[in-house]
């Protein structure tokens, strides 16, 4: 008689596998042993020892039926014609194109993103929209006479939209109303309080990322840069409240960050009290000082955008 060695070797696990083993009750899904993974049935290690096809792959008479290759989705037929129109007749078509499609125009090819990218398609845009009768509405610097100007001319048509164009001017209090915890992970820049009759006022100007020195040089190297736009990713954080708070000294040698930002209802479950958080931050990345601001009670808090006319009023 020959006997086999039932125990396995020390520090080894059994890793005996039985392909052509029948189906089992732990198979199934009343089954009481819990199992992670799966176990191979004897119709599946059939299938792959022999390669057999899906029934869908068969014919009447049982044969294969040969499948066309896939092509990846970015190819195109060799016999694909394209059509080049010249820049002329985009120039014609952009003088059509509404505000809010100007990002969908640029994406339809290279053509087109220069012509974006031209003074002659901001001034079309902007004569297009703009009316005398709102001269008294709009600041000095986004009327005709100062309008002339290069530098920043893209930033001061989306301002100037916001006054004479009416779907633009129906999105501001929406706008206004946006969720103030994005703003958490941005750069303070500056801070200021209005007094009003009877409530208080306080501006914190943030900007989604630092300044480098190429962006503050940029305006003063090119005065014909129709994209300078020394206010590109700021916000200014309105908070009104009644009750008066001194504003936290946020001067030093590195800028400070909003870090936490706690929207709550106070103990009388009537008015809401709004917490910021402010640190500064080291190369190491740790606090090294960090200041709370907490205002009680707060009647309204606002987002404004670098676009819109409130924005640049409380500058």
């Amino acid at each position: 008689m020959c006997y086999v060695n039932s125990m396995t070797k020390k520090g080894r696990k059994s890793r005996s596998h039985s392909r052509n083993a029948d189906v089992t009750i732990r198979e199934f899904a009343d089954s009481r042993t819990i199992t992670n993974r799966s176990k191979k049935t004897s119709l599946e290690v059939i299938e792959e020892m022999f390669d057999l096809p899906d029934i869908d792959d068969l014919d009447d008479e049982g044969r294969r039926i040969a499948k066309p290759a896939k092509q990846p989705l970015d190819s195109t037929p060799e016999d694909h014609v394209y059509s080049t129109y010249p820049v002329d007749i985009w120039f014609l078509i952009a003088e059509q194109i509404r505000p809010e499609d100007v990002g969908r125009f640029s994406l339809i090819c290279k053509t087109t993103a220069s012509v974006v990218a031209t003074p002659s398609f901001w001034f079309s845009m902007y004569k297009r929209h703009y009316t005398k009768t709102n001269d008294s509405l709009i600041p000095v610097r986004l009327q005709p006479d100062c309008m002339v100007r290069w530098q920043g001319l893209r930033s001061c048509v989306i301002r100037s939209l916001f006054f004479t164009y009416k779907p633009f001017v129906e999105r501001l209090p929406a706008l206004a109303k946006q969720d103030f915890h994005s703003l958490k992970s941005f750069w303070i820049v500056s801070s200021w309080v209005q007094p009003d009759k009877d409530d208080w006022t306080f501006c914190y100007k943030l900007r989604n990322h630092m300044p480098r020195p190429t962006e503050c040089n940029r305006g003063f190297n090119n005065y014909r840069d129709i994209f300078f736009n020394p206010e590109n990713g700021c916000k200014v954080l309105v908070v009104t409240t009644k009750k008066y708070c001194p504003l936290p000294d946020l001067r030093g040698s590195t800028s400070y960050v909003l870090t936490s930002i706690n929207y709550c209802l106070t103990t009388n479950l009537r008015d809401y009290r709004l917490t910021l958080v402010f640190s500064n931050y080291q190369k190491q990345k740790v606090h090294s000082t960090v200041k709370t601001v907490v205002y009680e009670p707060v009647m309204l808090v606002q987002v404004l955008d670098w676009w819109t006319p409130a924005y640049n009023e409380l500058k």
